[in-house]
């Protein structure tokens, strides 16, 4: 089944927004103080160049993503660990259906998310990568 027809079968209709790309940072503030989770089905997994799903998950908001291909893929990067241990980062298995993503999505309802500052968190993944070119 498609991720519509489940979302419809879950009784989800009218509260699902698939937006594509969202042009202007007033329009993506005012989705993200809407939304009840962020859902990226990555047929890759997800990877660090995900900016997409950093800003997702450093507004609050719980974030439903395929998993990374590796497990390892994402230790080096400060902010993803900082993320992931806040709960904002949900995995679902790469190649999961719409199914198992719509569960997810469902289940993050009520989760606790640890807020986290994203100036603190940016700033402090810029100095590491800074001390590591000094070095």
């Amino acid at each position: 089944a498609d991720f519509f027809a489940e979302a419809e079968r879950l009784g989800l209709t009218g509260r699902v927004e698939v937006t594509g790309y969202v042009k202007s940072a007033a329009e993506l503030y005012g989705i993200f103080a809407e939304v009840d989770a962020f859902l990226y089905p990555l047929s890759e997994g997800l990877t660090s160049r995900r900016a997409s799903v950093q800003a997702a998950a450093l507004s609050g908001k719980p974030v439903v993503v395929s998993a990374p291909a590796r497990a390892d893929s994402l230790t080096h990067h400060r902010l993803m660990k900082a993320l992931i241990a806040s709960g904002a980062l949900q995995f679902v298995p790469r190649g999961a259906n719409a199914a198992a993503f719509a569960d997810a999505v469902l289940a993050t309802r009520g989760l606790p998310i640890r807020p986290l500052v994203a100036s603190r968190e940016i700033g402090a993944a810029w100095d590491d990568l800074t001390a590591a070119l000094d070095a």
